[in-house]
């Protein structure tokens, strides 16, 4: 997957999450840090979720949880400390035991930085296991966005 294959679906995304940046996120330069992304992945992606009426702690109520398979970030322009980004997520991809969370940050509207984590369903005993019909139907139906 290349940034130009979902330029289209990261304009549709929702705001699910602003954020300021920390003085503990940037570096000598005063430029983010690149790690800080995924974490601000992992924020819009459990806000997303909490959208769809399903908190990332029910889901691991009902046994599951999802692991991280595979990330990209595509770091378009850089962020400072006390700039206010805004977070967009949305599934993009959810099969039988996948699903993919794509993730925008903008910056007064001009985007900073895309990309997406793509997550395994595993049960209880950490084993590979279907999404179920209840998590699918919520997480895909928010917004029918590339699915």
């Amino acid at each position: 997957m290349e940034l130009s294959d979902i330029q289209e679906p990261l304009d549709e995304l929702p705001l699910v999450y602003r954020h300021r940046v920390l003085y503990g996120e940037v570096d000598k330069m005063n430029v983010a840090y690149g790690s800080h992304y995924l974490t601000w992945f992992e924020r819009a992606r459990n806000e997303y979720l909490r959208l769809c009426g399903v908190p990332y702690t029910r889901i691991e109520e009902k046994g599951l949880i999802l692991p991280v398979t595979e990330s990209r970030v595509w770091h378009v322009n850089p962020v400072h400390y006390d700039d206010v980004i805004d977070l967009r997520a949305a599934v993009i991809e959810c099969t039988k035991v996948v699903a993919t969370f794509l993730v925008a940050i903008d910056l007064g509207g001009r985007r900073v930085a895309a990309g997406y984590t793509r997550h395994a369903c595993l049960n209880s005993e950490r084993r590979p296991t279907r999404l179920p019909g209840w998590l699918r139907d919520k997480i895909v139906r928010r917004l029918d966005i590339g699915v």
